[in-house]
């Protein structure tokens, strides 16, 4: 039993080759009858083998049934943000990819992220482009045209916000062909303690190229065609984004930015 509580989560978790597979439990075998007289070794060695050998079949399947989920893309816009950069890495890491559009630090979050995708280059995906004038939906529009094209789902989260562990592997099983957009627990704000203050349910999950965003600020999710899609509720205790909100530069010109919608959607009371 101890045995197989200590493997599995290792080599799902980092995903070894076949080859380091057995390596690991070949050295398992060894190690875990060290200590042991050696005139007993030989009586359940070859049952030991078998056990884990068996185990290794099971991962092996595990691995493949992973494998063949649809990947996710994270993606997200970001400006002057070096202090949030590693904790959402963190946090957003268990996706397939991570898609980031600088619009134009200048305090070294740019070059920052650039190292990520020199080391990570078939996870990370890193561009700069300055968006002028400035628009919400213009910038996340940019951003999904970071993401790769086998990608299923795409999740639009801030640098400022966080996921809990084990997320990404809950949306994917949740996920099938007529799934469009799914929701999930948002905490918007924390009180001192740090408890969840303001909660609601969030939407910002969708599949891959049907969607685009509208609206110069607070921009909304639209479908590119009238297809029928499905809408599913992710478990609150697995999927919950949380929000650590820092005052930002620039806010004023939020009221500007709201007048214009208003000019472009007077009808709209969203």
């Amino acid at each position: 039993d101890a045995m197989y509580n200590v493997f599995p989560p290792y080599l799902v978790d980092k995903w070894c080759n076949d080859f380091q597979i057995e390596k690991i439990m070949k050295n398992a075998v060894f190690f875990h009858f060290v200590g042991t007289k050696p005139w007993t070794v030989p009586q359940y060695i070859n049952e030991g083998f078998n056990f884990l050998y068996e185990e290794l079949a099971t991962i092996k399947e595990q691995k493949k049934q992973v494998l063949d989920l649809p990947k996710l893309a994270i993606y997200t816009i970001c400006k002057n943000e070096l202090q949030e950069v590693d904790e959402w890495m963190k946090s957003m890491w268990e996706a397939d990819y991570i898609c980031v559009l600088d619009t134009g630090s200048t305090d070294g979050t740019y070059e920052y992220l650039q190292e990520y995708s020199k080391q990570y280059p078939d996870k990370v995906i890193v561009a700069q482009k300055i968006i002028n004038p400035w628009r919400f939906d213009v910038a996340r529009n940019e951003s999904m045209q970071l993401i790769p094209n086998d990608t299923i789902i795409c999740m639009s989260t801030d640098l400022d916000e966080r996921l809990i562990p084990g997320w990404c592997l809950d949306v994917k099983i949740n996920w099938d062909e007529q799934v469009g957009r799914m929701i999930y627990k948002y905490a918007w704000s924390h009180n001192l303690d740090g408890s969840a203050g303001r909660i609601f349910w969030y939407d910002k999950i969708h599949s891959y190229g049907k969607w685009y965003w509208k609206y110069p600020v607070h921009e909304a999710l639209m479908p590119l065609t009238q297809d029928e899609y499905k809408v599913v509720a992710l478990d609150e205790n697995i999927v919950y984004l949380h929000h650590y909100p820092k005052q930002k530069e620039g806010r004023t010109s939020y009221i500007d930015l709201l007048k214009m919608r208003v000019e472009e959607d007077p009808e709209d009371m969203t």
